[in-house]
């Protein structure tokens, strides 16, 4: 029952673990071999010492074996890198069959912030355990995870961005390898996220105006000066100019000592994300075909061969390198005092970290929004049988078309696939059903295809035609009641959020979905109250999907064209409960609540039920 995505990942996979039992037994090999030469060296250099006759010949072996033991020792880190590098694949490609498996268990789960008076983000399971940004993101930067959670919470309702979005994804759907080596690239170097904000932060900072900034040939002049003062010295010349001028260069260096650490400090924690942002910047500035146009537009910046991100990043790296001799406090201290190298080289950083300031957000901004269109390349790589939708913009083309919609979060096996139009404005579709028929479960599965595709990803759909919308939804309550709301209050407050936000007939129309409406009160409020909010509701700037429970608001149905009924039903075969999930027009002729009730063994008699 596996697709095709998952048979292939899966013959990688051993393909994989071929190469990587070749290199664990090469490694097993080179460990014998640079024992078994490190042994003939250390006895040729015994016979060499006691064995005087051909003491000659012993010292040329011995220089033979030991430049053979550097060879191999250097081909062994060579190797332990391959290994690194192949098991970190390999993880990349078991990742992604994990993600196509949604084995939950196995997918990393990251923390999102986002403000919990959004519309549909919890109600629609965008974040949170086993969720759709858990499920897609493949990002190693923030601003990437950034981005991606940006585009399925806040769509930009821009058709011609969507459609370059799409074309992106597309093109990156194809380059299966080119996403895998940008997160290898990064994982390589270190496991964890980078983080642009804290980067930036920590080149902020700038030294103060006191403390001298010499170039180059200052510093180099400065160092002339002192050798020729030294040199005065030492030809037993008066010591009096070379006294004043050492005196001075100490003042000033353990004055500015205080300031300058800091600057070490700040370089070795830039290190790491630095590196990485240096391997991933070098990949994208040499991976970049012109075969795929709206990639290479994207990361036109990295493409400016005069200036490359990763030439920069290398500068800046190997400053922070040189300044890591601070971490020894003796050899720092016996290098400074003979040469200024704290001045040289945190003046270079500061050179280089002022043009840094100015493009690195730009080469942030390219790197997250190439990550984010990965993540969405890589769901519709998983998923081959997805389709892209197609978004329209005219208000004549107001409305859903949905053919084999499914919930994409829910494993291939058990999705049920449904046929969905809803078209017009103020068309509201009203779905009944028993408890656990799959009412909930449909209004999740419109709103995240929807969420989707604004975002500019595949849809879980073989057909899916929708207009711009901006969603709202009542379906999850519990977050409210943490403001010591009551259930029904906290209700009031989402529908009538729905209810400003479809008043606004400037902007896109709302898509609300809306699960058990006034489910908070008693019936017969719960009814009235129902059928005047839906009556008000085909006079706004929205289309929506409302379950309900009570079947006299469906009755609503017939004072206009623009509401339709729908219903989820059951069957009971040998006192067990069947469900179909398969959405039918019309209003639900059977309820099961009492049903349910006598299965559990509760003693209510056949005659409650007519």
């Amino acid at each position: 029952n596996m697709n095709k995505k998952t048979v292939y990942l899966c013959r990688h996979l051993q393909r994989i673990d071929q190469r990587l039992g070749k290199i664990k037994k090469l490694d097993s090999l080179l460990i014998r071999w640079r024992l078994l030469f490190f042994l003939l060296c250390f006895i040729f250099v015994l016979l060499s010492i006691f064995h005087s006759p051909l003491r000659n010949a012993w010292f040329f072996l011995t220089f033979v074996f030991l430049g053979g033991f550097v060879v191999l020792v250097i081909y062994h880190s060579g190797l332990k890198k391959k290994e690194l590098r192949w098991g970190i694949y390999r993880t990349i490609k078991e990742l992604n069959l994990d993600r196509g498996q949604l084995d939950w268990g196995r997918i990393p789960q990251k923390e999102y912030t986002v403000f919990a008076d959004h519309p549909y983000a919890y109600d629609l399971d965008i974040i949170g355990k086993k969720s759709l940004m858990q499920l897609l993101d493949t990002t190693v930067s923030s601003r990437g995870s950034k981005f991606l959670l940006d585009w399925l919470l806040y769509p930009l309702m821009d058709l011609d961005e969507l459609t370059k979005r799409q074309k992106l994804v597309t093109e990156l759907k194809k380059r299966s390898l080119f996403r895998d080596r940008l997160a290898l690239e990064a994982l390589y170097v270190s496991e964890r996220e980078i983080n642009g904000q804290k980067i930036l932060a920590r080149l902020q900072t700038s030294l103060p105006s006191w403390i001298p900034k010499l170039s180059i040939w200052e510093i180099i002049l400065l160092v002339a000066v002192g050798l020729f003062l030294g040199g005065w010295y030492w030809f037993s010349l008066p010591p009096f100019w070379w006294g004043i001028f050492y005196f001075i260069y100490i003042l000033i260096f353990f004055l500015s000592l205080p300031y300058l650490s800091p600057v070490f400090h700040r370089s070795i924690s830039l290190q790491l994300e630095l590196k990485k942002l240096q391997a991933i910047f070098s990949h994208l500035e040499k991976s970049i075909s012109s075969k795929a146009p709206e990639l290479k537009k994207c990361c036109a910046v990295f493409q400016n061969k005069a200036n490359r991100p990763s030439s920069y990043l290398r500068k800046i790296s190997r400053v922070c390198d040189a300044l890591s001799i601070q971490a020894n406090g003796l050899v720092h201290l016996g290098v400074n005092l003979f040469f200024p190298w704290d001045f040289l080289f945190v003046c270079y950083w500061e050179k280089v970290r002022g043009q840094m300031i100015e493009a690195l957000p730009i080469w942030l901004e390219c790197l997250g929004k190439v990550e984010a269109a990965c993540a969405l390349a890589n769901f519709a790589d998983n998923n081959r049988h997805f389709t892209f939708p197609l978004i329209t913009n005219g208000p004549a083309d107001i409305g859903l078309t949905a053919k084999d919609l499914s919930h994409p979060l829910i494993p291939t096996k058990e999705r049920k696939l449904n046929h969905f139009e809803l078209k017009g404005l103020g068309t509201l579709a009203l779905i009944t059903g028993s408890n656990m028929s799959g009412k909930s479960t449909f209004l999740k599965t419109v709103g995240i295809n929807l969420c989707l595709a604004q975002a500019g990803g595949v849809v879980c759909s073989t057909f899916f035609q929708s207009s711009w919308f901006r969603i709202y939804s009542c379906i999850r309550i519990d977050d409210s009641l943490t403001e010591g709301l009551s259930y029904f209050y906290a209700e009031v407050k989402r529908l009538m959020k729905i209810f400003q936000a479809a008043e606004d007939n400037h902007a896109s129309p709302v898509f609300a979905l809306v699960d058990e409406i006034f489910k908070g009160t008693n019936n017969r409020e719960r009814i009235i109250g129902s059928t005047y909010y839906l009556r008000s509701l085909r006079k706004k700037n929205l289309l929506g999907l409302i379950t309900t429970h009570d079947l006299e608001v469906t009755h609503i149905s017939k004072e206009g064209k623009n509401i339709h009924n729908y219903h989820f039903q059951e069957t009971i075969e040998n006192r067990k409960m069947k469900f179909d999930y398969r959405l039918r027009p019309g209003i639900c002729p059977t309820t099961n609540a009492l049903q349910i009730l006598r299965l559990e063994g509760m003693p209510i008699p056949d005659s409650e039920d007519k």
